[in-house]
């Protein structure tokens, strides 16, 4: 593992309109230089542009003390993160109702209010839950939720296709079209930003 960093400094000191910290780095201590973004935090998240600097000792230690400073602010004011479980079950509750406000969570979440990063770590999120559906063997179906492990299926199913046929259209066989598909699911194809 590397020792010495190959950036004369790496700083996290420029937060957007959006919350959003950017992990800047420098090669040297000019202050004419430009820097180059490695990546984003985002809620207490690393989303990297660069991964090659992920293990950077430098951007591992600065990273670090932000996130600990970052946790610290959020627990005085009252603000600390949920847990997958937590997450799960205000969803529940959101949906637990006939007048579910589905548009407005819809309209909200896709809106340009919200980062365009956040937007896509939301729709791997909800892939993810459309594969795991796509998964259920039998004995966690009945009728209440049957419908939506096959909708899933063939959703996963589709996307599968989809990319497949892309790489025949690219010139590969059908056989190697597969190869290069493999078992990849369509949350994967999500890169972090």
């Amino acid at each position: 593992m590397e020792t010495t960093s190959k950036y004369s400094e790496v700083k996290i000191d420029h937060i957007d309109e959006n919350g959003v910290a950017h992990i800047d780095s420098f090669k040297t201590h000019d202050d004419d230089e430009n820097g180059m973004v490695l990546g984003y935090i985002m809620n207490g998240e690393i989303y990297w542009k660069n991964e090659r600097a992920i293990n950077d000792p430098l951007v591992q230690s600065v990273v670090a003390d932000y996130i600990v400073q970052y946790k610290e602010e959020r627990e005085k004011q009252g603000r600390v993160a949920k847990t997958g479980a937590e997450a799960a079950d205000e969803l529940s509750d959101f949906v637990n109702n006939f007048g579910c406000d589905y548009d407005g969570f819809v309209k909200e979440l896709t809106t340009d209010k919200t980062h365009r990063t956040l937007q896509q770590s939301s729709i791997r999120l909800f892939l993810k839950c459309i594969e795991a559906h796509a998964e259920k063997p039998d004995r966690m179906t009945d009728d209440r939720n049957v419908s939506v492990r096959d909708v899933c299926k063939a959703i996963v199913a589709g996307f599968r296709k989809e990319k497949i046929q892309e790489f025949i259209k690219q010139g590969d066989s059908p056989e190697r079209a597969e190869k290069n598909v493999g078992d990849f699911k369509p949350s994967q194809y999500l890169g972090y930003i």
